[in-house]
């Protein structure tokens, strides 16, 4: 898009909704087929808080602090606030994030990083601020 703007990226780190693989065929260097499923949860929770998201970043960038910079709203537009209006923009551009956590080995022997709640001095150098966190705090 051409000239300055802002944006806001508000994303949904605790999904209920849940995808998965299958394999493409018996070939192991095929790529699996993904189905990610966003937004899919029963009880259509996950979408309800991306539509209220979408609201908060409207309040947040109507305030006075943002008056000097605010333009128009280009995405999902501020034409129409019902409902079915800002679910039909999520729908539309729901997408995961690459949010690491969880990557170092959790256990008591030597090759494992984090055990019994500690993190190993002598393994820190492979650990780096959520890389030792079994479920990221949000």
């Amino acid at each position: 898009l051409p000239g300055r703007g802002m944006t806001l990226h508000a994303c949904h780190l605790q999904p209920r909704s849940r995808g998965h693989l299958e394999l493409a065929s018996a070939d192991p260097t095929a790529k699996p087929k993904l189905f990610a499923n966003y937004l899919s949860d029963a009880d259509d929770f996950d979408r309800r808080v991306l539509v209220e998201a979408v609201r908060t970043s409207r309040r947040l960038f109507k305030s006075k602090a943002f008056d000097a910079y605010r333009g128009d709203e280009m995405f999902p537009g501020d034409n129409d606030d019902s409902d079915a209006a800002i679910s039909a923009f999520v729908r539309k551009k729901a997408e995961t994030v690459y949010h690491p956590v969880g990557t170092c080995k959790m256990g008591t022997d030597n090759e494992s990083v984090v055990g019994n709640g500690q993190c190993s001095a002598a393994q820190a150098t492979r650990s780096s601020s959520a890389s030792a966190t079994a479920m990221h705090p949000s």
